[in-house]
């Protein structure tokens, strides 16, 4: 036994005492050597014995042999219980007089082996799941909780949270295993609630990658239904596509107290996060193409009727001014100019509107600077008061002057767009209101109210939509749906978000900006 490197232990008499080679040194960890050598081993083995005991009775008792494979045999071992799996078989070892006198042990630990087949089967679990289509309605998050629902032992829970709001908030989808009532789960967590956030989840939406919260530290006792020991640590791990880096949620994992949080655990857990981000990304790319074949669509539609509009005008004037000018009225020649000069207006808007679109989607990203936001919303209401004198239009702040990193030619664009909508859909006489605020630190809103037509609670999910346009709008005036889509690309690229309410006497439009500290 003892020139052998393959682990071997023996137990000897009727006190079962102890004897081992240096094989099977390194499974005792490094707390129970070398005082498992001469133990007895009923009182050293006391937390498995109700596993092995019956075992080595059936040696000691009948002389019967005894093998198991991968079996799950928790130790104390480094200070703690442990999941630990072996291959061990149990034998007779005889003594002077032919008697029983000890059980040999050959063992081998697969525990490492053990948990990694068990990580690849969940991967494969959840791999599979995901190729097949499961119920309507069934989302990513759902499915993803499936697969770990049947794979609980190397989780206590899981938590399964989507990105909301360009990242700056985390919803609850999903959630699998047996969640300890001391834990807070919250249903919808922001970047505001740091103070609150027991599962290191603001850390994720500020831009880590893992946030870890070691319970044993932080003096809190969490257990779980499946182990008698508690929790020590809850692990958030940002779920993304790592090609865009774009996040699209987290999960939360309480991990199983008797295996150790080491990098194998977490690099298993970031595969399995990375491959629900591929997931969610497929899916978005597939609603891309969807929503972009039916934007197509929609832009040939429009084509045929708000571009052939303008474009008929503008060809009819001319012919006529260039056959029969001689024949027309001063007032009429003057009119067709002004019909040419109004339509060839419009089609620049549009083209200069889909130019933009296009230069934003394929730009990598925009040469930002520092620029007062305040100065820019002022100069755009002054020049739209001085282009319609007759439309009251005010300005409003409480901040200073909120610097932003930004292009101010497109940070314009936004307002005067926002402006210009503004004006186009409501009755004249009644005013626009324009603010800007400063409502939580390092974030600027601005608002423009107006008193318009409105729009139904239905258009709200749309209205940024390219090319969408609401029933009251065709109805009210032309247009092709393209500012509302372009401000919102804009705003995208700087960091931002734009949304819009709706009142019962006319809508509000607002967009916000993270702030940055003046030089």
């Amino acid at each position: 036994m003892l020139t052998t490197q393959h682990p071997m232990f023996l137990w000897w008499g009727p006190d079962l005492v102890q004897f081992y080679n240096g094989g099977y040194r390194p499974s005792l960890g490094e707390d129970r050597h070398p005082g498992a050598l001469g133990a007895h081993g009923r009182e050293f083995w006391h937390e498995i014995w109700p596993i092995i005991g019956p075992q080595v009775d059936r040696v000691m008792e009948h002389g019967e042999s005894t093998w198991q494979e991968d079996a799950l045999v928790p130790i104390l071992r480094n200070g703690r219980m442990e999941d630990v799996y072996w291959t061990y078989s149990y034998s007779p070892i005889l003594d002077d007089d032919g008697e029983v006198g000890g059980t040999l042990v050959l063992v081998q630990e697969t525990t490492a082996r053990v948990l990694t087949e068990r990580r690849a089967d969940l991967f494969r679990v959840l791999s599979e799941l995901l190729w097949t289509e499961g119920p309507p309605g069934t989302s990513i998050w759902e499915v993803a909780s499936q697969a770990f629902a049947q794979h609980e032992s190397d989780f206590a829970f899981v938590l399964f949270y989507a990105a909301e709001d360009g990242g700056r908030a985390l919803r609850l989808m999903a959630r699998a295993g047996s969640i300890p009532s001391e834990v807070q789960i919250p249903e919808v967590l922001t970047v505001k609630d740091a103070s609150s956030d027991t599962l290191g989840l603001t850390r994720i939406l500020n831009g880590d990658e893992v946030a870890i919260t070691d319970l044993k530290e932080s003096g809190k006792r969490l257990y779980s239904e499946h182990w008698p020991e508690p929790l020590e640590q809850i692990v958030s791990m940002s779920v993304s596509l790592s090609a865009s880096r774009r996040l699209y949620g987290a999960l939360v994992a309480g991990f199983n107290p008797r295996v150790k949080f080491d990098d194998s655990l977490r690099n298993h857990l970031a595969l399995v996060s990375s491959r629900i981000g591929t997931a969610l990304g497929n899916a978005q790319a597939f609603e891309d193409m969807r929503a972009a074949a039916a934007i197509k669509d929609q832009f040939l539609g429009l084509v045929s009727h708000e571009l052939r509009s303008p474009i008929s005008i503008v060809v009819g004037n001319a012919d006529l001014l260039l056959t029969q000018a001689h024949m027309l009225s001063e007032e009429d020649r003057q009119q067709s100019l002004e019909d040419i000069s109004n339509e060839s207006k419009k089609l620049q808007r549009v083209i200069e509107n889909l130019l933009m679109l296009a230069r934003i989607d394929s730009s990598d990203g925009l040469d930002l600077q520092p620029v007062s936001l305040k100065d820019i919303v002022l100069n755009c209401v002054e020049l739209a008061s001085r282009r319609n004198p007759e439309r009251t239009i005010s300005f409003n702040s409480n901040a200073s002057s909120p610097v932003v990193a930004g292009q101010e030619t497109l940070l314009a664009m936004v307002v005067e767009n926002l402006i210009s909508n503004a004006d186009k859909y409501s009755p004249a006489g009644r005013p626009i209101e324009v603010g800007l605020e400063t409502p939580e630190p390092n974030h600027v809103d601005v608002s423009v109210r107006d008193f318009g037509i409105g729009f139904n609670e239905g258009d709200t999910t749309n209205l940024f939509t390219p090319f969408y346009r609401t029933s009251s709008a065709k109805a009210f005036a032309p247009g092709m749906g393209l500012g509302l889509a372009v401000c919102k690309r804009i705003i995208e690229v700087h960091g931002g978000k734009i949304w819009a309410t709706r009142r019962p006497d006319g809508s509000d439009f607002q967009f916000s900006l993270p702030t940055i500290e003046r030089d």
